[in-house]
């Protein structure tokens, strides 16, 4: 037999429960307009330098599967690189040893 009392929490609790599966919290928690687009890093060490070439002063190192906010993707190197294509994160540049990622919540 069930209480009056528990009858109330019962029904209280599945009226809280079919009001809260129509809100959508990841949507709430990120938007896509207000992301920034992150890359993470493949490689165990990712120096970072000042100019877009190899020859550029280093002025930090990244670890593997840190992401970074990425602030443009710049044209550069010099003659012969095999990739001339380079990222420009907040302390300088790194070329494509960056894997672009989305910043979007996986609903459920």
């Amino acid at each position: 037999m069930i209480t009056r009392r528990d009858f109330l929490k019962l029904s209280g609790a599945g009226v809280l429960g079919m009001l809260l599966a129509e809100v959508k919290f990841y949507t709430a928690m990120a938007s896509e307009k207000d992301t920034v687009p992150r890359g993470r890093v493949l490689y165990w060490n990712l120096p970072v330098r000042t100019e877009p070439k190899n020859s550029a002063h280093m002025v930090s190192n990244y670890k593997r599967d840190n992401l970074l906010p990425i602030l443009d993707k710049v044209y550069g190197g010099e003659e012969g690189d095999h990739n001339r294509w380079w990222f420009q994160i907040r302390s300088g540049t790194k070329d494509t040893h960056i894997q672009e990622a989305s910043n979007r919540w996986k609903p459920g």
